[in-house]
């Protein structure tokens, strides 16, 4: 999928698979419960997206944005730590922007020095940051 936008969309039941996105933008959808593992994502913008309980794991992301509402709700922080991250590639701008919105991430596996992801059938390299993200609440509690 090249350059798609998706705008107060209801995806729930909508399957994903074997997809590449690439310039696609999921703004003020409701994403909740999509499983998206182990597909690729490059220049994507989830912006206002509802993402709870979605799985984005073994996935690739590369310059990916989830960016959410303008007002920050305690809704809205537990819904993140629904989201599974779970062996998810990313680069450092994404990891940063996950880290900065409440996502507890631990790096469990260090950095990388090229990250494979294909974009419009050819492969490409860059950096990238290979991880396993887990809510802090698990691992405090040790679930």
């Amino acid at each position: 999928m090249a350059d798609v936008k998706f705008t107060a969309s209801d995806l729930r039941k909508t399957i994903f698979e074997y997809c590449e996105f690439n310039g696609v933008s999921f703004k003020s959808c409701d994403m909740r419960g999509i499983n998206f593992d182990g597909q690729v994502f490059v220049d994507v913008k989830f912006d206002n997206a509802d993402l709870a309980n979605s799985s984005f794991s073994g996935v690739i992301l590369r310059n990916v944005s989830f960016r959410p509402t303008f007002a920050l709700t305690n809704k809205y922080y537990k819904s993140i730590k629904t989201i599974d991250f779970d062996g998810a590639s990313m680069d450092k701008l994404t990891y940063a922007a996950l880290k900065g919105w409440a996502y507890r991430l631990r790096i469990l596996f260090s950095y990388k020095q090229h990250c494979t992801y294909r974009r419009h059938g050819s492969a490409g390299m860059n950096h990238c940051l290979s991880i396993i993200a887990i809510p802090m609440k698990s691992i405090i509690s040790g679930g």
